[in-house]
């Protein structure tokens, strides 16, 4: 380990690893197939209503899908058409491109975050083979446009707090814009990511609270300015877009598959709880194989999203009759508040069994990919995928523990404009991203492939663990 302060060592290591990744994705590209079932279809016919018909049909179609993922096969067939191939070769070179630009924002925060050589460079490796992130890279689903630009709106959260301590005010407009810019292609990517946001701006309203009570002007007017032209430009463009769905379709929302789910979900949760119901769900948390164990299939898939979906189908027909087509979304989320309101109780222990499933984020079983037949036999081996699954799962969770008793140990330090303070923000913006973004998915459910925008981020606070680890280990041994 020592060896590898040598900047030479560490920089052919590092190209090794990148090389090593860009050959095993060469090889999957070469002998993966997309499997187009489930939502995988619908993107892939999104798609190509987008190319054929042009954004007018999406909108009349709509409300749809999130606009980013299915511009991106849109464009993949443009292009097969253009060199007469199949547009899944285009869509995974896309792919590849977006793990590859993730890595590399990886790399980037690691370095300003003073990480280890030893452990950036196994970070990098496990990004770039980790099963489930290989999963999303080769499969037609929308969860790999999400995990680049996760990384690249930590990265400029945290640069623009350290610009709202200069005076000028050109930094802070600069970084407020690239924030801005970095937040729309991440909700347009991934929808959920337009309440994250406003969790995001919370340090940024606490530093003008602080600023006001401390009469420091400068930094009280740059807060300002960020956040004006933050929420300003993001704001325009969510209205904007739900203007022209309120137009061509009649519905002013960004989507509205979500509010099926939440209801659902709530109508679920109200139902009268038994011993059976509260452990299949317990069971079900490291995976629906788990929960087979001990429960029958019907158990088990009532656990699973299919109990919030397929399980209140009646129920939820027979609640939105009353109303007409064009209120059904808006009646929707208030009919599952008032589900929640009547049994708070059971949504909050449902939630707090549904939350921790995040955790789980590793898997070699996630499906939607046709894998050539000796991966295909590692990833289904037993011991391997759970053993796996298990050991990212333990490590993700101290990881995560450890990141939050760090961060609430040196909070003062993070508000002191006079310390380096990367580290401690970087993992308050990590945690806030985490834990919001785990709140709006467990209020209705969560499926292993969910948590996949944020699995960079469960591997950038184990990198950070790691390298707490090592630094006191390396400590011992020199007094030693």
């Amino acid at each position: 380990m020592d060896t590898l302060d040598s900047p030479v060592v560490y920089k052919r290591l590092l190209v090794g690893v990148f090389l090593g990744c860009a050959v095993y994705w060469v090889y999957l590209f070469l002998t993966t197939q997309m499997s187009i079932v489930f939502d995988a279809y619908g993107y892939e016919q999104l798609g190509k209503l987008i190319y054929e018909q042009g954004w007018t049909a999406y909108f009349k179609n709509g409300p749809e899908r999130e606009p980013f993922y299915p511009a991106t096969i849109a464009f993949s067939m443009m292009l097969a058409d253009a060199f007469h191939i199949h547009y899944h070769w285009i869509q995974k070179i896309i792919q590849i491109l977006f793990l590859f630009s993730s890595q590399l924002l990886m790399l980037v925060l690691l370095n300003r975050l003073g990480v280890a050589h030893f452990i950036k460079l196994l970070t990098i490796l496990y990004m770039g083979c980790s099963p489930a992130l290989i999963n999303a890279t080769f499969s037609l689903f929308s969860e790999i446009i999400a995990v680049p630009f996760v990384l690249l709106v930590i990265l400029c959260l945290v640069l623009s707090w350290k610009a709202l301590y200069r005076e000028g005010r050109r930094p802070c407009v600069m970084w407020a814009g690239l924030s801005a810019f970095s937040f729309v292609l991440l909700i347009f990517g991934k929808g959920a990511f337009q309440y994250v946001f406003w969790v995001c701006l919370i340090p940024f309203v606490c530093i003008f609270i602080r600023a006001l009570v401390r009469q420091e002007k400068i930094m009280a007017r740059n807060v300002v300015i960020y956040l004006a032209i933050v929420v300003s430009v993001v704001n325009v463009c969510l209205v904007t877009f739900k203007w022209m769905n309120k137009t061509y379709n009649g519905h002013f929302a960004f989507t509205s598959r979500y509010n099926v789910v939440f209801l659902g979900s709530a109508v679920k949760r109200s139902k009268p709880l038994t011993g059976p119901i509260v452990l299949s769900h317990l069971a079900s948390i490291p995976g629906n194989g788990v929960c087979r164990m001990f429960f029958t299939q019907q158990q088990c898939d009532y656990a699973d999203w299919s109990g919030a979906i397929d399980a209140t189908s009646d129920d939820r027909a027979r609640l939105l009759s009353p109303f007409p087509e064009k209120k059904r979304d808006e009646m929707a989320i208030r009919l599952a508040l008032v589900n929640i309101r009547e049994h708070p109780f059971q949504n909050f222990l449902f939630m707090m069994l549904e939350a921790p499933k995040m955790f789980f984020w590793e898997s070699t079983r996630i499906g939607f990919v046709e894998y050539p037949g000796w991966l295909s036999n590692v990833f289904t081996a037993r011991l391997f995928r759970f053993g796996l699954r298990f050991v990212v799962f333990l490590w993700t969770a101290v990881s995560i523990v450890f990141l939050c008793a760090h961060v609430c140990r040196h909070r003062k330090t993070l508000f002191d404009p006079l310390r380096e303070a990367t580290s401690l923000r970087t993992g308050l913006f990590v945690l806030l991203v985490i834990f919001s973004f785990t709140v709006i998915y467990a209020s209705c459910y969560i499926i292993t492939r969910y948590a996949l925008p944020v699995a960079s981020l469960f591997l950038l606070s184990n990198a950070v663990f790691f390298h707490q680890v090592y630094l006191r280990f390396k400590r011992r041994r020199q007094m030693s």
